[in-house]
């Protein structure tokens, strides 16, 4: 076979048949003398090299190291790594903006320099609510019209970011006269209305860290903690689960109220007090209820109105009804993250369970379980996550076993709330704007937004016996 006709069967057949030792012997032999020698790790390399004339290996264009060859179709790698590849890319990026904007970093383009302010002003906006934008100065100073006292509020916006730093309200008229301590208080005079044996209020004997509320007799523990004085700026990120696990080796079961929880679902925080201290205001029977499947909306206004957590998303929600009146609420979906099932078992995981609020529903999660286990044959296994910060014994009373403590997670302090740290993630960031070179963390504490860690999740598990 001539040279000209094999060259023209390998370039117009993308498939490798004509680069093989086998097929050449039998139908090429003279080509395949003429490639054995020539340098290569594989036939279709020395066949390459061949075809195009290669005979020095090409160089790396970062390094100037030799490239591997990679097949037929790519030839040479242009690069003998992905590092090298990487800093060529950058190079070529950086000297393409220093040509067309004049500066070598992304967040110093005029155009990034205004998507970033815009983000301020909207962040801004969505700090202040209700109450009204009137300036934004270059210099950052703002004029906002406050919501509550209705006057012009003249401030900077490093201000604001101190006091989100401390846990405040950005407005002059609520920030001046806030303590942290008044709602500690509110919270220890509650329960003195409604508990009348005996408390004592900041014990250092029992684990040897202040307990802000103990209950003796119950073995009780409640804890208010300050967004600002319990964020990452004063305390290590574990401070709350270790005062949970130190609490529960003396026998104590701690109840710990974040700030927000106590501003924002007061009802809540106290309904769930009273149930714990058995002083619900109302008992209802679950064998005297019954079950019905309910729908989303009013999942969603059920679980808003009586679940610290709020609502989410699941696929079966199971009502108990008195009366016709929902008093109950249990929640399921398939699970989330890297629970989901890999071994072939149908699982499914527990959302949420709640009572309406100052009610004691005796009997009603085990119903609940018990009737979505019946009526669900074909799931093998239950998961559900139980909050440290709240004691009690509900996974084991409806069969769920105890399976692991889950990693201590965190929330962002932000307009005197926590929010979610999927809000801020790295990649999020720098789409607004933000040093791609910096970290989620190092670019929230420039932000002055800083963290404030959980007691962790306790993981339970249930499997249905074969």
């Amino acid at each position: 076979m001539t040279i000209e006709k094999y060259i023209n069967l390998y370039d117009n057949n993308p498939s490798g048949i004509y680069t093989t030792e086998r097929w050449l012997r039998n139908n090429a032999n003279n080509i395949l003398e003429i490639v054995l020698p020539i340098e290569g790790n594989t036939l279709s390399e020395k066949i390459y090299r061949f075809r195009f004339k290669i005979f020095e290996t090409p160089l790396c264009k970062g390094c100037n190291r030799k490239v591997k060859y990679k097949n037929k179709t790519i030839g040479f790698q242009k690069y003998c790594s992905n590092s090298c590849s990487a800093r060529e890319s950058k190079e070529a990026a950086i000297n393409t903006m220093i040509k067309e904007y004049g500066v070598n970093h992304p967040s110093l383009i005029p155009f990034n320099i205004e998507k970033r302010k815009k983000y301020r002003i909207d962040f801004l906006k969505e700090i202040i609510g209700n109450s009204k934008l009137i300036k934004a100065s270059d210099i950052e100073e703002y004029e906002i019209e406050c919501d509550v006292c209705n006057k012009i509020h003249k401030i900077e916006r490093k201000v604001i970011e101190q006091r989100l730093y401390l846990g405040l309200d950005w407005r002059d008229c609520i920030s001046k006269s806030y303590s942290t301590s008044n709602g500690e208080k509110e919270l220890s005079d509650f329960i003195k209305s409604i508990y009348f044996d005996r408390l004592i209020l900041n014990d250092r004997k029992k684990i040897g860290k202040e307990i802000d509320i103990l209950i003796p007799n119950l073995g009780l523990g409640i804890e208010y903690n300050g967004l600002f004085w319990h964020s990452e700026v004063n305390k290590k990120n574990n401070y709350h689960y270790l005062k949970y696990k130190e609490c529960k080796k003396v026998n104590i079961k701690l109840v710990q109220v974040f700030e927000d929880e106590w501003l924002y679902k007061k009802d809540i925080i106290k309904s769930r007090i009273k149930n714990i201290l058995n002083l619900s205001n109302r008992k209802i029977y679950a064998r005297k209820c019954v079950i019905k499947t309910v729908d989303y909306k009013t999942t969603n206004k059920f679980l808003t109105v009586n679940h610290l957590q709020g609502s989410i998303k699941s696929s079966i929600n199971l009502g108990l009804f008195y009366n016709d009146e929902m008093v109950s609420l249990m929640t399921f979906g398939k699970p989330r993250g890297n629970m989901s099932s890999k071994d072939g078992k149908e699982k499914y995981e527990l959302y949420r369970f709640c009572s309406i609020l100052n009610t004691n529903v005796i009997g009603a999660a085990s119903k609940l379980f018990n009737y979505f286990k019946k009526n669900n044959p074909q799931v093998n296994q239950i998961y559900s996550f139980s909050s440290n910060e709240w004691p009690g014994n509900f996974y084991e009373k409806i069969g769920m076993k105890y399976e692991s403590v889950s990693k201590i997670s965190y929330w962002y302090l932000k307009n005197h709330k926590r929010v979610s740290r999927h809000n801020y993630n790295k990649k999020k960031l720098v789409k607004m704007g933000y040093d791609p070179n910096k970290s989620e963390h190092e670019i929230m504490k420039e932000l002055k937004i800083y963290r404030i860690y959980g007691s962790g999740n306790t993981k339970f598990i249930w499997n249905r016996k074969d």
